[in-house]
């Protein structure tokens, strides 16, 4: 209970408070609150941010402690809620979708839809001024999809696997192209909904059978678009994982990393390859503490905790506002 009850918890639960009250007082959606249970039972909302705030701090704690194991927990819990509430919008009671519209829950769509209708969305920008503020943390905490594909690769892979890029590169070329030609053949709603389904369910395809054989996130690492662009973001974003001078070179590591940003060659170099998603697990990987998180000219645990708490910020404002 002491541990939890520390200044660096409250400090968590305390940005999550400053969030979520303006956004419940001030913002709604066609009359509608965008926290869930107040569009039931009015004047909840409170409750509901004060319980999010407790479990944002106590998410924070335990993640200091097993990061590993927490973030999974965290990020499998976010993908069940978004899902189970867009079943129930859809078989239930509207009031569980965000808008009361249903949209096609392919992370693809995010930047499929945009360049299909030539406009910009809600989405897209949610998407940028994440990846801006969390950077990698999108396919490593918050997209939805990614916890279905995280599931999947669940294990220990026996072989190292090194990540095509070529092969990467050409799934997102190819991706914006299609999008681009069913644009210029303004192809039907109907048509559009049609494909981006078929994509998604090629996308589950993808993460039940190759993902779950090769122990990887082969759906994120090749398939999705979206991780492709969150990696070229990476490149330039100030947290970076990084390999110290302790590093032996035994290479354990390389079989950890679920998006095989984890190469001899990139070892040598003393750091990760761009996709990497910043999700931590290959430092409990390393038995002599190699592996460490970077901003700028700081560096080790004082920089881990400032970004478990950042994303666990972010996981909890996912929970409260991402539906459909």
């Amino acid at each position: 209970m002491k541990s939890f009850l520390n200044h660096k918890t409250f400090v968590v639960s305390f940005f999550i408070l400053a969030f979520l009250i303006p956004i419940y007082k001030y913002v709604t959606i066609k009359g509608q609150s965008l926290l869930l249970i107040e569009r039931f039972f009015p004047m909840s909302g409170w409750i509901e941010i004060f319980i999010l705030a407790i479990y944002g701090g106590f998410l924070f704690n335990q993640m200091i402690k097993q990061q590993t194991k927490f973030r999974t927990l965290a990020w499998s819990v976010f993908s069940i809620v978004f899902f189970a509430q867009l079943f129930l919008g859809i078989l239930i009671d509207q009031r569980f979708l965000m808008t009361g519209k249903l949209h096609l829950p392919v992370p693809a769509i995010i930047i499929g839809g945009p360049v299909l209708r030539g406009e910009i969305g809600f989405m897209p920008i949610l998407f940028l001024s994440t990846v801006l503020i969390s950077g990698p943390a999108w396919c490593s905490q918050l997209c939805y999809f990614g916890a279905i594909d995280n599931f999947m690769a669940h294990g220990k892979r026996k072989n190292n696997i090194q990540l095509i890029w070529n092969l990467k590169f050409s799934f997102f070329v190819l991706f914006i192209l299609a999008v681009i030609i069913l644009r210029l053949l303004k192809v039907s709603n109907l048509m559009a909904t049609i494909l981006g389904i078929a994509f998604g369910l090629i996308g589950l395809i993808i993460s039940f059978y190759f993902s779950s054989k090769k122990k990887t996130m082969m759906h994120c690492s090749y398939w999705c678009p979206i991780n492709y662009l969150v990696n070229t973001f990476s490149f330039i974003y100030p947290i970076k994982i990084r390999i110290n001078n302790s590093c032996d070179k035994c290479m354990v590591c390389t079989n950890h990393c679920k998006y095989l940003a984890l190469t001899q060659k990139s070892i040598f170099k003393h750091k990760t390859t761009i996709s990497c998603t910043l999700c931590g697990e290959c430092l409990t990987s390393c038995h002599k503490s190699a592996l460490e998180y970077r901003f700028f000219k700081y560096k080790g645990e004082k920089v881990r905790i400032f970004w478990i708490g950042l994303t666990v910020v972010i996981h909890v404002i996912f929970l409260t506002l991402a539906r459909i």
